[in-house]
């Protein structure tokens, strides 16, 4: 049992561990995951491989990567699909049918594995996977088409290629050839259709609970969590584990699109589980590789690995986009991304020992080579994708648009001075009155609720990276922020500081950095650009105290700009042009 603990707790605090190292100094976070795994496992003894040997095992995998494929799909939307769909579903089939062949060819050819097992090789190496792809989209911000290609590609392939695996599995443990075109036509159609419709009932089933108020707000999210996990057992219990796939696939595609409830809150609360299942799925299956494996990784799997990625993935981009419409420099950037991911690994793990008790030549070779040619390509694509997308001048510059939250006297001042210095400016409000003062100065305003879904969709479109929030009222403030705290890093969002008698004046339930200095709070600020105090260039900054002349931001004149906050220091923002309340020294004379 102690042993059992141990594990655990490791398994938490590697997974945990490798996240901040990936994040702190920018390194694909899944290869991290599967080396950390490693040496917890096989050279430290850390993590018990044989506490990980049994039918447990299965389950948990099976369902950990159900819910990922789950949150991966709440965010396809059909308007992408109609725009992009004949390029999507001819890289999907097309495209994953010429993976599976040539990667079959060159499993046989060049690592000597025997057919039966080259081909199920082949298979599982056709998925790519969300939580690879999707970070990597993030970084790139690859322009037109690309994104929405690759978000859909990397979502759909996923119970596709697992499906396609299972059946292989299925052919090379049937009596005889007669049985292959009946397990392919037959298992294909069930799952389809089975998998299509309890994704939908359980899809339903949610809209229902939430628009009839049967679940209350605290329980809403361990709801849907069960929904998922439901859907995927019925769905592997009455066919097999890809069905369970395609029905969580589904159930995600159909909860993102429909306008009856909003699923915002349901998709970070995904996003927060899949930090911790991600790291987990996996530290545990490399843990699982035996030492005596490590010699399999000989010349014949680097050059198969070569073959993969230079060979096989640019057939069939090329060949199954040849009517899509897309110019080659976007073939091109298609045919350097396609890391493999969790699905690829889950399913070797999966299979591998069946094949091995089955009595199968080489299957204890299928973990190692599925595990290499995951790392390796997540390693490759996040080294060169950026670069190529770069310089085939692809990639979306990072955005420094501004979300506004508030559309008062200064906060249009404030934008106004923003968009001068070529900042995308986005203010977002309700009150008629103050919406028209904004469109009159010229100011780009959307008419929502600030945490209504049209804004998030704005927000991830345009890759507003910083959210100001300038209302009046500081809960409010506080409340939009941790709403979108999700979409940016935690300092890129600003509120104004409290007033004075305010009870978040003690930085209770504070969560956006405060902007300015502690003196400039909504009231402050209203007043002095009601007085005349304009938002101007100041010069360049020597010190400048905000006794002096009140600091607003920093610009390099191309739209970068620094925001002075309560923790800057005399001197942040020196040598470069600052902007601040010019005349507002009298200004604020008057006022005292």
């Amino acid at each position: 049992m102690e042993h059992v603990l141990i594990s655990f707790l490791t398994i938490m605090l590697c997974g945990l561990g490798a996240q901040w190292i990936s994040w702190r100094f920018n390194i694909p976070g899944i290869a991290l995951f599967l080396i950390i795994g490693f040496v917890a496992g096989p050279l430290m003894g850390w993590v018990e491989p044989g506490f990980l040997r049994n039918d447990l095992l299965y389950a948990t995998v099976s369902t950990f990567v159900a819910v990922i494929l789950f949150e991966g799909s709440l965010q396809l939307k059909w308007r992408e699909l109609w725009d992009s769909g004949s390029a999507i579903w001819h890289l999907v089939f097309m495209g994953g049918l010429i993976t599976m062949v040539l990667g079959a060819l060159g499993a046989g050819l060049i690592l000597g594995l025997e057919p039966r097992l080259a081909v199920l090789l082949g298979a599982i190496l056709i998925v790519t996977g969300p939580t690879v792809v999707l970070p990597l989209l993030k970084q790139i911000r690859p322009a037109g088409k690309l994104t929405a290609i690759l978000k859909w590609e990397g979502i759909a392939i996923d119970p596709l290629g697992a499906l396609v695996a299972v059946l292989i599995y299925e052919i090379i443990l049937s009596e005889g050839p007669r049985q292959i075109f009946g397990i392919f036509t037959i298992g294909i159609l069930k799952t389809l259709l089975l998998g299509s419709f309890i994704g939908l009932a359980a899809a339903g089933i949610i809209l229902l609970a939430f628009r009839k108020y049967l679940v209350p707000e605290n329980l809403r999210h361990p709801f849907v969590l069960t929904v998922v996990v439901a859907a995927f057992i019925v769905s592997a219990l009455l066919e097999n584990e890809p069905t369970g796939f395609l029905s969580v696939t589904v159930m995600g595609i159909a909860l993102a699109n429909q306008r009856l409830i909003p699923i915002r809150g349901v998709l970070v609360f995904k996003e927060m589980l899949k930090s911790l299942i991600l790291p987990a799925l996996f530290i545990i299956l490399a843990a699982r590789l035996p030492l005596s494996d490590l010699p399999l990784i000989n010349g014949r799997v680097f050059i198969f690995l070569l073959f993969l990625i230079l060979i096989v993935r640019p057939l069939a981009v090329f060949l199954s986009s040849r009517s899509s419409g897309l110019h080659w420099k976007e073939k091109l950037f298609l045919s350097f991304i396609a890391p493999r991911g969790i699905v690829a690994a889950a399913v070797a793990s999966l299979f591998s020992d069946r094949l091995v008790q089955a009595g199968m030549k080489g299957a204890g070779e299928l973990v190692i080579l599925v595990f290499f040619v995951v790392s390796s390509t997540v390693i490759f694509y996040a080294i060169v994708s950026p670069l190529l997308a770069h310089f085939l001048k692809l990639s979306r510059p990072r955005s420094s648009g501004i979300l506004v939250f508030g559309a008062n006297k200064f906060s249009i001042a404030l934008s106004l001075a923003l968009k001068e210095q070529g900042s995308d400016v986005l203010i977002v409000d309700r009150n008629e009155e103050q919406i028209a003062a904004a469109e009159s100065a010229g100011l780009e305003v959307i008419k929502e609720d600030i945490f209504s879904e049209e804004v998030f969709e704005v927000v991830e479109e345009r890759g507003l990276g910083r959210f100001l929030a300038l209302t009046q009222n500081p809960e409010a403030n506080s409340l939009a922020i941790s709403h979108f705290r999700h979409l940016t890093e935690p300092g890129e969002l600003y509120q104004l500081t409290p007033p004075r008698k305010s009870k978040l004046r003690a930085g209770h339930h504070l969560v956006g950095r405060l902007l300015f200095d502690e003196e400039m709070d909504f009231y402050v600020l209203q007043d002095l650009t009601e007085k005349g105090a304009i938002a101007k260039l100041i010069g360049a900054d020597q010190g400048h105290k905000p006794e002096a002349c009140p600091i607003l931001f920093s610009s390099d004149g191309k739209g970068k700009v620094a925001f002075f906050t309560t923790e800057h220091h005399e001197g942040s923002f020196s040598g470069r042009d600052v902007f601040g309340f010019r005349d507002a020294r009298e200004v604020k004379q008057e006022i005292s």
